[in-house]
């Protein structure tokens, strides 16, 4: 069974209010309470996953309100990265439009902190009757596996909002290295990488043949499913020939038989060197060439068999389950 910690903002005039409910296994840094007769705000500073969660619930005027938020996500922000952002509640701003509402200072307001901080709204469907009061604004939108929204037989005449992220924050430790996800780009140490490779092996890449596989992805348009298939195709490429952060820096490959190409053509070009110093003929010098060039071929038919079976296993799971690369 799990126990969590609670904060709460008490009643607002209308009977409104907001909490927040913190797994026992994440240490609160900091949190926020602030309100007045119209509006309130909860709001918590996780340092172990550099993470800060807000639930606000409004009814009149809220700069007031945002000011508090907006200073107390600046103050968790001094001398480190932007914290993940996940603010959450009931803002009663009938339109998601918010840049397209002229005049009305709370729609102004809601539109200026989302450019500042980066938010996206997630939250696509109605929540009370045909209105969409209750949000999800957020600077990682891609952590998202899913939102929903449903009825309940509660007392509340709101549907209920869920929206679950694709990792567990209670796993994250204080070390900047636990936040990075080392499957994808910010995981790769690019400074450390082979450019040219890179550069050589996507060149190779039948791109025509790629977006053809994508017409044929179910439940997803086609430039979307080949945008999320070339993102994981350049991500492949990148990981063959750049070692992870945090690594050793030595061959990112694991697979032995990567391994053992490299060290034959290594070895070659070490001999090529060698009978050059030793004054070898050019007809030898010339044979040790053929070998070099033969292995390096191995080594690209290999690494291209490679990322053809793993492009079709990608499609594969694209036709399968469309939310995947969400």
């Amino acid at each position: 069974k799990q126990w969590y910690q609670r904060r709460v903002r008490g009643e607002t005039r209308v009977g409104g209010g907001c909490a927040l409910f913190i797994n026992n296994s994440l240490s609160v840094t900091e949190d926020l309470s602030w309100g007045d007769e119209n509006n309130n705000v909860v709001a918590v500073y996780i340092a172990s996953c550099h993470t800060v969660i807000a639930s606000i619930y409004r009814t009149g005027e809220y700069h007031y309100l945002l000011e508090e938020l907006q200073s107390f996500i600046d103050k968790n922000s001094e001398g480190k990265t932007s914290p993940d952002l996940y603010i959450m509640g009931d803002l009663n701003l009938p339109s998601h439009k918010w840049e397209q509402i002229d005049g009305d200072r709370n729609y102004m307001a809601t539109d200026e902190f989302s450019q500042a901080n980066f938010l996206s709204q997630i939250v696509l469907e109605p929540t009370r009757g045909s209105n969409l009061l209750d949000v999800i604004l957020t600077n990682r939108p891609s952590y998202f596996v899913f939102t929903d929204v449903e009825a309940t037989n509660m007392i509340s005449d709101h549907r209920i909002v869920t929206g679950v992220l694709g990792y567990n924050l209670t796993k994250n430790s204080p070390d900047v290295k636990g936040l990075i996800d080392l499957h994808s780009f910010s995981g790769i140490n690019f400074h450390k990488g082979d450019m040219s490779s890179i550069r050589d092996m996507l060149s190779e890449i039948d791109w025509d043949e790629l977006w053809a596989e994508c017409e044929r992805v179910d439940g997803l348009d086609h430039i979307t499913a080949f945008t999320h298939l070339l993102t994981l195709t350049v991500l492949q490429v990148s990981c063959l020939f750049s070692p992870k952060k945090g690594g050793s820096g030595g061959d990112p490959g694991k697979d032995r038989t990567l391994v053992k190409l490299k060290s034959r053509r290594k070895r070659l070009n070490r001999r090529i060197i060698n009978l050059k110093v030793k004054g070898a003929s050019l007809t030898r010098i010339k044979k040790m060439r053929v070998q070099t060039e033969q292995c390096v071929e191995e080594i690209r038919s290999y690494l291209l068999n490679q990322i053809n079976t793993e492009e079709g296993e990608a499609v594969s799971k694209i036709k399968d389950n469309p939310k995947y690369f969400f």
